[in-house]
């Protein structure tokens, strides 16, 4: 393959960077002996290595690095997709490293070592070079002549620009430079593009006096010129994008000319019919501010925690536009409307289809709920609105009901029949008689008791709380501190309560070092390496990474396919699933969790305890093993000692009915 250099005789010198896997020792030129003899300070080292197919924000700044250096064409996103692992690839192969395409510490320094040596040398000509140029010109920082020598002019224009987004200015071309030049020139506001801002955006512009823009969703030429018009006015870059500084001083804009016209002004009517769309009405619509509508921005700007002045001020015009462009309102899309939804019904407010769309339904019912607790009333879902509805619903309990076709009389007597009066001693304490078993298989005992209800918790039911919560709770597990997400995810991939999976993962992180939790070294073949280390003057082997180490693997639920719990079965079973990291450990683990518990679709500790599908003659019952009292009984305990622990959750019971 050809190098990525423009310069050929850097080429030849990043040529002579390859390492030597046979051992023979190869000799560096001068420009690899710079770049490896260069002390860099290299951001984003990995707790373990990208993978294709993964995310991961580490990406976006090794791939602006590899796209400086040559290896370019790259999408500057979180995404590691097919063209990312052939650019590593190439990358690797050039540079001597192994070819595997995944991003790894070694990979990852190396393009941190040869882009700073490169941004840094003034005399090095590169095709990016060119590139940076072309950007800067049009995002407004321009009379820069292209070529693919930096230039001290073009040093100049780049301490402009970090100038100007308030970016440390140094002139060199770094990956906080190169980020934000990309975020300008790929904003959705830009020519070419339509968005759901570009309405309210174009009528500012109108009623500012940039000409008559049409009011729809697309950003056309007309509106590249507005924009370019109005940057010029306001002293900004010209380049006919609408970023965020643009933006911002649009705002500024407005609120001024609001404030200096006084009235007859036309953003007053469009703020005043704002305010009343928003919850804080009962504006009459007229060109003049008068005092009712300063009231009105007054506590608006209290409730929304802005300064209250009562003046129109660009903060407050922002978050009137933020609202009232929030996809969680009549006619809207979001994966947040299903939990509003939830918990309108959950609250009482009655049926609504638990779907992503919002509907003028699910508008007047938050409405109303909107009415009932004192928030504006707006028909939006903010931030405000589902604070309150996970105040209200922080500790909820909802039931649902499992019919079964006999008699609680006649379930009782095929339990006794079904299996012997020792087996059933196993499942329940101190029985004696009928009578014993039939308190502990009546529901309506369980519910009763705080505890005793959590043999019915639906363990198939995720999203049982929040991130938030969930992160406050697993900070007290070094290991598992900021791996909420994992366990929510897991929970909702494989149909499972998340806190379940906790439930087992802090067991075995509770074991320490002789748990799989923490990582355990293994070679190729799967099997532990270990070294030796010095205890109390005592000489002990303990895993640990060797010559012949291959990977570190994670077994975070201690899962095994044999009745062996050994540790080396647990690392052998992590290195097969190929859990290389924690996170892999947590989701790809959840089935096997899951098929400890759900056995014949039974969802519950209770109808696993008397398993009920089997007894009651469910059709194509597997057969299920004798539950041991002490298994059972521990088990509900660390569910229910960690749901009491939670700030917040939602507590969903299946209660079983049986025929009367």
């Amino acid at each position: 393959m050809e190098p990525k250099l423009a310069n050929s005789s850097h080429t030849a010198e990043l040529d002579a960077d390859v390492e030597n896997h046979a051992g023979e020792q190869q000799k560096e030129e001068s420009y690899i002996a710079k770049i490896n003899d260069k002390k860099i300070k290299v951001d984003g080292l990995l707790a373990s290595p990208i993978q294709p197919h993964e995310q991961h924000d580490n990406l976006i700044p090794l791939k602006i690095m590899l796209n400086w250096i040559g290896y370019g064409t790259i999408a500057i996103t979180p995404n590691f997709g097919p063209l990312t692992k052939e650019r590593v690839k190439e990358f690797q192969k050039d540079q001597g490293l192994p070819i595997t395409g995944i991003i790894d510490n070694s990979t990852v320094i190396k393009i941190n070592k040869i882009f700073h040596v490169m941004i840094n040398d003034p005399e090095i000509k590169l095709a990016s070079i060119k590139k940076l140029k072309k950007d800067l010109n049009r995002i407004g920082f321009s009379g820069i002549m292209v070529s693919d020598k930096l230039g001290p002019y073009a040093v100049d224009r780049i301490k402009e620009f970090q100038s100007f987004y308030e970016l440390p200015v140094t002139g060199q071309v770094n990956v906080d430079t190169l980020k934000k030049i990309d975020e300008i020139l790929n904003s959705p506001l830009r020519e070419g593009k339509r968005h759901r801002d570009l309405p309210i955006l174009k009528e500012h512009l109108n009623n500012l006096g940039f000409g008559k823009v049409s009011i729809s969703n697309k950003f056309g030429g007309r509106m590249k010129r507005k924009v370019k018009k109005f940057q010029r006015k306001h002293g900004l870059p010209i380049s006919g994008i609408m970023d965020d500084v643009t933006r911002f001083k649009l705002y500024e804009a407005l609120a001024a000319a609001i404030n200096y016209a006084e009235d007859k002004h036309p953003g007053i009517k469009r703020l005043k019919n704002a305010l009343n769309q928003i919850g804080f009405g009962g504006i009459e619509i007229s060109s003049k501010l008068g005092a009712y509508t300063i009231d009105r921005i007054k506590e608006f700007q209290a409730f929304y925690e802005l300064s209250v002045t009562g003046q129109v001020n660009a903060d407050t015009l922002y978050k009137m536009d933020e609202i009232l462009l929030s996809p969680l309102q009549n006619g809207g899309r979001h994966e947040d409307v299903k939990y509003l939804k939830e918990n309108l019904v959950s609250l009482g407010y009655g049926r609504l289809p638990i779907t992503n769309k919002f509907g003028s339904l699910t508008q007047r019912k938050l409405e109303q709920f909107q009415r009932d607790y004192g928030l504006p009333v707006s028909g939006i879902a903010d931030k405000y609105t589902f604070k309150k509805l996970d105040q209200i619903a922080r500790y909820q309990e909802k039931l649902t009901y499992q019919h079964y076709n006999v008699t609680f009389e006649e379930a009782i007597k095929m339990h006794m029949k079904d299996e012997s009066t020792a087996q059933l001693k196993e499942k329940i304490i101190a029985i004696r008689d009928y009578k014993d078993v039939e308190t502990y298989f009546d529901p309506a005992n369980l519910l009763k008791d705080d505890k005793d209800k959590f043999q019915l918790l639906d363990l198939s039911r995720p999203r049982v709380v929040t991130n938030e919560v969930l992160h406050n709770y697993l900070k007290g597990f070094d290991i598992l501190k900021d791996k909420e997400q994992a366990f929510i995810d897991a929970g909702r991939e494989h149909g499972i309560n998340e806190i379940l999976l906790v439930s087992h993962a802090t067991l075995e992180v509770e074991r320490g070092s002789a748990g799989a939790a923490y990582g355990i070294p293994v070679d190729r073949s799967g099997h532990i390496t270990y070294v030796e280390k010095d205890k109390d003057g005592i000489k002990v082997t303990v895993p640990g990474e060797t010559a012949k180490t291959k990977k570190w693997v994670y077994n975070i639920y201690g899962i095994t396919d044999e009745s062996d719990h050994s540790l080396s079965c647990r690392a052998k079973k992590a290195f097969d699933e190929g859990w290389d990291t924690l996170e892999k450990s947590i989701i790809g683990g959840a089935p096997y969790i899951k098929g400890m518990y759900f056995v014949n679709g039974q969802r519950t500790l209770y109808s696993m305890r008397w398993n009920l599908a089997n007894v009651i003659g469910k059709e194509n019952a597997k057969s299920q093993n004798t539950i041991d009292k002490d298994w059972f009984f521990g088990q509900i305990k660390r569910l229910y000692n960690i749901y009491r622990q939670l700030d917040s959750y939602i507590l969903y019971l299946e209660v079983p009915i049986y025929k009367k």
